[in-house]
């Protein structure tokens, strides 16, 4: 089934009430669609255990629809030990998310702000319980655009969560394969240059 048609048929008519859809049937759902996609391989696992008691922050480009289902993987493979928070625009159309993750709404300028403060907010005062994931770009593009500029804003908001551990991802999904390449961590840098290169890289491997 096409993920975006699916998204669109689910908006319209499935209810929003988190209750109607157990962890469990919507883990499997993702999976059978992620599945049919290819096989996954993982390229440069930081090993994200050994960052234990610190915040790291993880941002990736944002090619697909189908980035929830390589989320859903890795939180059961690399992520393990904590859970996943995310931003997420789509929130309130798709609420099921949040049995996957800890999702914060982020579609209106109000719930930005609340999100980010919280957000930061978690992070300084429980900087081991989550692994903070984002997608700076904002929006989900064609592939064949590269790594569009950062949203300038967040610099205020990486400010705000000093120190941290931030690792740049690349998810690519070709020829059956479904990659996720990581760079090596750094200290409070989330840059676009090294998703590019980091993307390049990748593409060179593929």
């Amino acid at each position: 089934m096409n993920w975006k048609l699916f998204q669109e048929l689910f908006s319209k008519y499935a209810p929003k009430d988190t209750r109607f859809y157990p962890a469990f049937f919507i883990d499997l759902f993702l999976e059978i669609q992620f599945k049919k996609l290819g096989e996954f391989f993982v390229l440069n696992d930081p090993k994200f255990d050994r960052f234990r008691g610190q915040k790291v922050v993880i941002y990736a480009n944002h090619f697909y629809y189908y980035d929830v289902h390589i989320l859903n993987r890795l939180r059961k493979t690399l992520f393990k030990d904590r859970r996943i928070m995310i931003w997420m625009e789509e929130f309130h159309t798709f609420p099921f998310f949040s049995k996957l993750a800890f999702t914060l709404p982020f579609k209106t300028k109000e719930e930005r702000i609340r999100s980010i403060v919280k957000t930061i907010n978690i992070l300084n005062q429980r900087p081991g319980e989550f692994y903070f994931f984002i997608f700076p770009e904002g929006v989900i593009h064609d592939d064949s655009d590269g790594i569009k500029p950062f949203n300038p804003k967040l610099n205020n908001f990486f400010e705000k969560i000093r120190p941290f551990v931030a690792v740049a991802s690349v998810f690519l999904i070709k020829d059956k394969k479904i990659v996720v390449s990581f760079d090596d961590p750094r200290e409070n840098i989330v840059d676009q240059k090294i998703l590019e290169n980091l993307l390049h890289r990748t593409r060179k491997i593929l």
